[in-house]
């Protein structure tokens, strides 16, 4: 369903299928994170938001949800170079995000994140 989203929109903007890899995948790597870690002590889900606009050769991606702060950028790079079974659990996805994107940035406004991310496409 996020997949099909960003495919459907990038082909609405008339750009390459291939240009839609990395906003499938951040797309993917940020929701699912924003669904397992962001739900408030209520228990309800956070509800999330996604937008995606063309501006000159640039794509941007923005993600919004009301769950829990969370700084994405702050988290240490994982150690790539140590062997799968020695790393600690987790943060893979966030590092895959900031390598696909030319641009990240984190906003907590009131109660929302707002995660932005921009790529040059050709």
């Amino acid at each position: 369903m996020l997949i099909d989203f960003v495919q459907h929109w990038c082909a609405e903007a008339a750009l390459p299928m291939a240009a839609a890899f990395p906003f499938e995948v951040a797309l993917e790597e940020v929701c699912m994170n924003v669904i397992m870690h962001g739900t408030r002590d209520s228990g309800s889900p956070p509800e999330l938001s996604v937008s995606l606009s063309l501006e000159g050769n640039t794509v941007t991606m923005v993600i919004e949800d009301d769950g829990v702060a969370f700084d994405p950028l702050v988290v240490a790079a994982p150690d790539i170079d140590t062997p799968v079974e020695e790393r600690e659990i987790g943060g893979l996805g966030v590092f895959l995000v900031r390598e696909l994107m030319d641009d990240v940035s984190y906003a907590h406004t009131g109660s929302h994140n707002r995660l932005t991310m921009c790529k040059a496409v050709t």
